[in-house]
């Protein structure tokens, strides 16, 4: 099963950008940051644990990861964006290749799961992609 965590940022009172982490599990090294992500902070979804998976989005007319059973939400997907305006409850990467990399991870192992939560990055990780 492929793991991914989304360590929100402590939440600023004067601005819409919650800002987060991306992370994802690898079996050989363990946690590893994958970029950084924001969210709009009127539709930021509950913190908990869901099911992702890639399917086409018409919107965006390409596969997209997809997060499923958000109560009473439902097209939350990890999507480019740079502006909190950008999202409507979707996570938000500045960059396709993120939406690339979460894509590989999903396909590779279909049965995969993002948990969403506040708080702190793993005590240890390292950069995806990057030795350090």
């Amino acid at each position: 099963m492929a793991k991914f965590k989304l360590i929100r940022l402590p939440i600023s009172e004067t601005s819409d950008a919650v800002k987060g982490r991306l992370m994802v599990f690898l079996p050989q090294t363990g946690w590893a940051f994958i970029c950084n992500t924001l969210e709009n902070k009127r539709y930021i979804i509950p913190e908990g644990k869901y099911p992702v998976s890639t399917t086409y989005s018409p919107k965006f007319k390409r596969n997209l990861p997809l997060l499923s059973n958000v109560k009473n939400r439902s097209g939350i997907r990890v999507h480019r964006g740079t502006k909190p305006e950008h999202s409507r409850g979707c996570i938000l990467v500045n960059d396709r290749l993120y939406e690339d990399v979460v894509n590989d991870f999903i396909s590779d192992d279909p049965i995969s799961e993002m948990e969403v939560t506040q708080g702190s990055e793993p005590t240890e990780y390292h950069h995806y992609g990057k030795d350090y």
